[in-house]
């Protein structure tokens, strides 16, 4: 199952692109990263 993340999106990012969430949900879910207006994730500088 590693090697499938590592080569491909996760499950959660995948899930992102065809349905954006919310950056609270986001934020919850993933500490380090904020959804941006595109509803595409990036990490936190």
């Amino acid at each position: 199952m590693a090697q499938i993340v590592e080569t491909t999106f996760t499950a959660e990012e995948n899930n992102q692109t065809l349905a954006p969430v919310p950056a609270t949900k986001t934020a919850k879910a993933d500490g380090d990263v904020k959804s941006t207006p595109h509803g595409r994730r990036q990490p936190m500088v």
